[in-house]
């Protein structure tokens, strides 16, 4: 029997109850800076009112996390929309940074809960305002290292599923029967070649089974991967497919998520090449343009007019790489899926051009 799962609303009280956590502590380990502005203002009050008085702003701060967690996840400031989400994070700021101002003053008025203080309200905003600044950057910065540790880890999940769902499509049976069967039939015609199909199957296991977790790897690396697996589907459609590979020599050492171009190929195979009774050609390319790096897969099939069981999607593949590649590099990518004019279809990924430092 399963232990019972927390719901939704106990896992929000349990996230909240941390934010009280982390500035209950806080609010504690600043009480003596607080009583040192309070003497420079002429007021002195005891380490009871003090204690209260921190307690109150721990309630304003841990009320205010949330709101600013979900401001930096719903408005990070970066490409393309950066000077829109800086203005809009630069308001919601001053604008918190007000109510937490007013906040004790607030609560004062409704309640009576702050000390006999009798500090001008101009002066208490000269005291308060270096305090209140720096406890908005503390938040803003566990905001951004929280938003990051949520984007990685979702790159991660979707990392290992495209991993995974690369190693059942090869190692499924049926595939594994479709190969040695094929590799079978070429013993007897060419035990060289048949050799040399065995070789690319065990090769191309192993760095299925064995590859590191990065999430990015040197474009070569990926085209050697990519080597094996056209050498394996080539086992089983012999001259009825055609691959050229066309990569300047300056993007070898880019940067591209790892198993991005297996799947792309497989696509252009499964509902391109296969489908024709002559095969046909499927061709890569890669370089880099006003610093980007563009990759094209064409291939000379059908099209999507052809496929209308899958309709623009063309199967989980392409699924899984739109979402690693908004995963990776949000709006800084693009993925297109066209029918071109002479036939077939293509695939254009366009993602930010990063170069792997020390690969050679």
């Amino acid at each position: 029997m399963k232990p019972p799962q927390p719901n939704k609303l106990t896992i929000r009280f349990a996230i909240f109850g941390s934010y009280a956590l982390c500035w209950l502590l806080f609010s504690i380990a600043i009480i003596p800076s607080q009583r040192i502005a309070m003497g420079w203002a002429g007021e002195y009050i005891t380490w009871s009112e003090s204690l209260k008085l921190m307690l109150w702003w721990a309630l304003g701060w841990t009320l205010a996390s949330p709101f600013v967690i979900s401001l930096v996840h719903q408005f990070p400031i970066e490409r393309p929309h950066f000077w829109r989400n800086l203005l809009i994070q630069i308001v919601a700021s001053l604008l918190i940074i007000s109510l937490e101002l007013f906040w004790p003053h607030i609560l004062d008025f409704l309640f009576r809960t702050l000390p006999n203080i009798h500090v001008p309200l101009s002066e208490a905003i000269i005291i308060e305002i270096p305090a209140l600044l720096f406890s908005y950057g503390i938040l803003l910065v566990a905001a951004y290292a929280i938003a990051y540790f949520w984007k990685y880890q979702e790159q991660g999940r979707l990392l290992v599923e495209a991993r995974l769902a690369a190693l059942r499509a090869q190692l499924n049976p049926h595939f594994l029967f479709n190969t040695l069967n094929a590799i079978s039939e070429l013993g007897y015609r060419d035990p060289e070649a048949s050799d040399q199909a065995i070789g690319h199957l065990s090769e191309l296991l192993r760095m299925i089974l064995d590859d590191k977790t990065d999430q990015e790897i040197p474009l070569q690396r990926e085209l050697l991967f990519l080597k094996q697996y056209v050498a394996l589907q080539k086992t089983l459609l012999q001259d009825r497919l055609q691959v050229n590979v066309n990569v300047t020599p300056d993007v070898l050492d880019a940067k591209v998520p790892s198993m991005l171009l297996q799947p792309l190929i497989e696509n252009a195979i499964v509902h391109g090449v296969a489908r024709c009774p002559k095969g046909g050609s499927i061709s890569v390319s890669a370089i880099s343009k006003k610093g980007r790096l563009e990759i094209e897969v064409a291939d000379d099939g059908f099209g999507l007019s052809g496929d209308s069981s899958t309709g623009n999607s063309r199967g989980f593949g392409l699924t899984s790489v739109r979402e690693r590649l908004h995963a990776l590099y949000g709006n800084e990518q693009t993925f297109q899926l066209c029918s071109t004019p002479s036939g077939g279809c293509t695939v254009h990924v366009n993602i930010p051009l990063r170069m792997v430092v020390g690969v050679r």
